[in-house]
């Protein structure tokens, strides 16, 4: 009785269940979806209510055996077995059921391999199961209830009873043989024959020259009566007339999806892919790197965060942001506290498609860029800028980033990382200087010992005022297109990390001994002047403020937090010569090496 009541709850989930789950509009009534698509799923709604129909009869049916009742049992529990053995890969991979990669969507092709594999072995065989289940299905009852009527005879070489020329019931015609059962009770070997397994009874019976079934040979010794064969020609013609109405109907169908327009279904995002697949499975080594290095920066802002929380003494206000595409980010923006006069600490992640003259831009630097018309990307950065009160406390500014391009089909096509810190002070301490080099020189050396003197020069390079012949400060390190002409993914992950960790040791100790010192009004004038050119550079030199603002849907409070929240602009301002003010622009005009 358990076994039925667990297989009548599996079928009524089915019957039930399949119908809710593909009319919904996210399937069958989809405006997206092409009609293919819904044929496809009409279908599967048929033969899900058929099989739980099927699971039903069979598991309730009554059998004059326990024999009987078991293999009817077998044939509930192989028919509700096929949805279990397609949703196993649901469990084995976890988070891909959902994606279809028949429109293009990101799946695991293991996933849907064993899906579909186990999906389609049981679609296939369950109506062969069904001929054997039929046949079984004679081995029941006494002819009173089946209506049915056979000829006994008996086999003496096999030591079988066996039943010949048999007139099916009404409802079940000539695809059953009935009254098996009661032949078998009515013998001297009914006893003998109850030990034997019934699968035998399928395979022990002798050929016979005339069949009054079309899916199995009757156990006989004589010819048919010509009722039979009337019968068997009959059942033979309804079969085709069957056939040839499916094969026509399906062919219109066929047809009728090839000639018309269809509408293609929109690929699941590469957003949803992610979101799914965070919510789902969470973030390990095994999971891409753009989710890993999303994990890590999320955990360095919320590090810095609480850092810098404590050296003001105020909280960030928190701004969580997402975007109509895909992505979103956390701003976390300090103003007028205590030691920070503006203080950001940003994340921001992008899921767009990039134009083709932006494409053909990048293919300058990263030849494996497929030169398409368009093409989908991810960005991803954490940026901080501090401005503090004091003039001499310096400005530092923080940026690490990843980029990847995609395939059509999700996949990754191109990737690099990118990055850097940097010292913009108004008051120089040389020993500031020698502190934030020495700190980001050792996180470089951890990896390799060429990383420092290259990207301490092209920091100098790049964080450059060319209109005024200066640089923004004395700078750090500075690097960008990080690829795997350069060092694996997981190397340059590794080396990113280092860096990004080395920030507060680096910039920590500098404004714990700055940010009170004193200062006159002549000196904080000449810290707004220096924060003019640091607006100068972020609004016409600075490639990352130039490409968010150029990306369609970019929030722009977090482009521009980088801005300081003062800043001023003196006609023809010079410094007093050999002044301290003086020395720094010696220095920015020629950038020396401090480790």
């Amino acid at each position: 009785m358990l076994g039925r009541l667990l297989l009548t709850i599996d079928a009524v989930g089915l019957i039930i269940g399949s119908p809710i789950a593909d009319c919904s509009p996210t399937h069958i009534f989809n405006p997206r979806w092409p009609p293919h698509a819904k044929f496809h799923n009409g279908q599967t709604i048929n033969l899900s209510v058929i099989l739980g129909l099927a699971m039903l009869y069979y598991a309730w049916r009554r059998a004059a055996t326990p024999l009987l009742r078991r293999e009817f049992m077998k044939v509930a529990a192989f028919v509700g077995s096929i949805y279990w053995l397609a949703g196993l890969a649901a469990i084995l991979y976890p988070g891909t059921m959902g994606l279809d990669p028949e429109f293009g969507g990101p799946a695991f092709p293991q996933a849907w391999l064993f899906a579909g594999f186990t999906r389609d072995i049981g679609y296939s065989s369950t109506p062969l199961y069904y001929v054997n289940a039929l046949e079984l299905a004679g081995v029941q009852d006494p002819p009173r209830r089946g209506g049915g009527t056979c000829k006994i005879e008996r086999l003496p070489r096999l030591n079988l009873t066996t039943v010949s020329r048999c007139r099916p019931p009404f409802y079940f015609r000539s695809y059953e043989l009935r009254s098996i059962a009661h032949a078998l009770k009515a013998t001297r070997e009914e006893k003998a024959m109850s030990r034997r397994p019934l699968t035998q009874l399928l395979w022990l019976r002798p050929r016979a020259r005339y069949n009054s079934c079309p899916f199995r040979r009757c156990f006989t010794s004589g010819r048919g009566s010509s009722s039979t064969s009337t019968s068997t020609s009959s059942s033979t013609a309804s079969f085709f007339t069957i056939a040839t109405a499916g094969i026509i109907s399906t062919t219109t169908a066929a047809y009728t999806m090839a000639v018309q327009d269809t509408v293609k279904l929109e690929p699941r995002s590469l957003a949803e892919f992610d979101e799914r697949m965070k919510r789902e499975q969470g973030i390990d080594d095994q999971s891409p790197m753009r989710l890993r290095m999303e994990k890590f920066i999320r955990e360095q802002q919320e590090a810095i965060v609480f850092a810098l929380e404590q050296v003001d003494g105020k909280r960030f206000q928190q701004d969580t942001w997402t975007r109509p595409n895909g992505g979103g980010g956390l701003s976390c923006v300090l103003q007028e506290g205590n030691v920070f006069e503006k203080a950001g600490v940003n994340i921001s992640v992008v899921y767009g498609t990039l134009p083709k003259p932006a494409i053909e831009k990048m293919r300058a630097d990263h030849k494996t860029i497929a030169a398409e018309d368009s093409l989908d990307f991810y960005a991803l950065g954490l940026s901080l800028v501090l401005h503090p009160h004091n003039p001499m406390a310096p400005t530092v500014h923080l940026n690490y980033r990843y980029f990847e391009t995609m395939r059509p089909d999700g996949t990754s096509q191109a990737w690099w990382f990118g990055g850097g810190s940097d010292l913009t002070p108004s008051y120089l301490f040389d020993e500031d200087a020698v502190h934030f080099h020495r700190t980001l020189k050792e996180a470089c050396d951890k990896h390799d010992k060429s990383y420092y003197p290259r990207f301490k020069k092209w920091c100098d390079e790049y964080f450059n005022n060319k209109h005024r012949g200066e640089a923004r400060g004395v700078g750090g390190i500075f690097f960008d297109d990080l690829d795997a002409s350069e060092s694996d993914a997981e190397n340059s992950f590794a080396f990113v990390q280092d860096c990004l960790k080395s920030f507060l040791p680096s910039y920590l100790p500098i404004i714990e001994k700055r940010k009170d010192m004193p200062f006159t009004e002549k000196e904080k004038e000449w810290q707004q002047v220096r924060r003019g050119r640091y607006v100068e550079f972020n609004l016409v030199h600075d490639r990352g403020t130039a490409f968010g603002l150029n990306v369609p849907g970019s929030r722009v409070e977090s482009i521009l937090m980088s801005l300081p929240l003062t800043a001023s602009w003196r006609y023809m301002y010079e410094p007093e010569p050999k002044s301290r003010e003086q020395r720094l622009l010696e220095v920015l005009r020629n950038p020396k090496e401090w480790v």
